[in-house]
């Protein structure tokens, strides 16, 4: 078994190599360490979708937007491709993995030779669902990025959730808040023993990664903005 971290690599070219060398080794379990795939919010997200209590989702907002100060590697790195693939794979996982027909990308502060630190996104899919990102590095926030709220609508009903996995809250219910595990991690490593010794199939591998890097990759071409300097 093969666990790397995320995002899992830097170009298209490097996702295409990836899949090439695992068609020749099928017998190699891939995985991708994404945690926000095992938040304990989105499995319940994902149960309110299933449920048909909210009907079919048609309007899909998601945001994080707070300041970074990037003193690391990071700061070779754009925002959206280091830290925004979290919430381009959370909104992947509430679709069932579905790769959107259209992509638009705007990136309203990016200078040219740099990288960017604040994205949006605009995606449509066939199921006539739409979903916009914003996600940045440089804008002030008063909670550094915690208690902002994210949302589904669907044609029944809406269901709103913290952007990090605190809480969840359905149209004429109560809030319900996650205390345990928020992040995810202790799930994720869970699911990576159970790859070891079970050999089972990751819930987040390399199919599932290559359509989200996929996504980062397209916005990004379409407005000639660099991953990485």
């Amino acid at each position: 078994s093969i666990l790397v971290e995320k995002p899992m690599v830097i170009s298209p070219d490097e996702v295409q190599l990836v899949g090439e060398k695992l068609k020749k080794h099928p017998e190699v379990i891939f995985m991708v360490a994404e945690n926000y795939m095992y938040k304990p919010s989105l499995n319940d997200i994902k149960k309110i979708l299933r449920s048909g209590n909210i009907g079919e989702p048609r309007k899909i907002y998601i945001q994080k937007q707070y300041m970074q100060n990037i003193h690391t590697w990071k700061k070779r790195y754009s925002a959206l491709y280091e830290g925004g693939i979290h919430f381009i794979a959370l909104l992947s996982a509430l679709l069932s993995h579905a790769r959107p027909t259209k992509i638009d990308s705007v990136f309203p502060r990016a200078r040219e030779k740099e990288v960017e630190r604040t994205s949006q996104l605009t995606l449509r899919y066939e199921q006539k669902t739409s979903a916009i990102i914003k996600y940045s590095w440089e804008t002030p926030s008063i909670t550094k990025g915690f208690f902002q709220i994210s949302s589904i609508e669907g044609d029944k009903g809406k269901v709103w959730f913290e952007s990090n996995g605190i809480f969840i809250w359905r149209q004429f219910g109560f809030p319900k808040f996650y205390f345990s595990d928020r992040s995810g991690y202790k799930n994720m490593s869970r699911d990576f023993v159970s790859c070891l010794l079970k050999g089972s199939t990751p819930q987040y591998g390399y199919n599932e990664a290559a359509v989200d890097l996929g996504v980062v990759f397209e916005a990004y071409a379409i407005n000639q903005v660099p991953v990485s300097i």
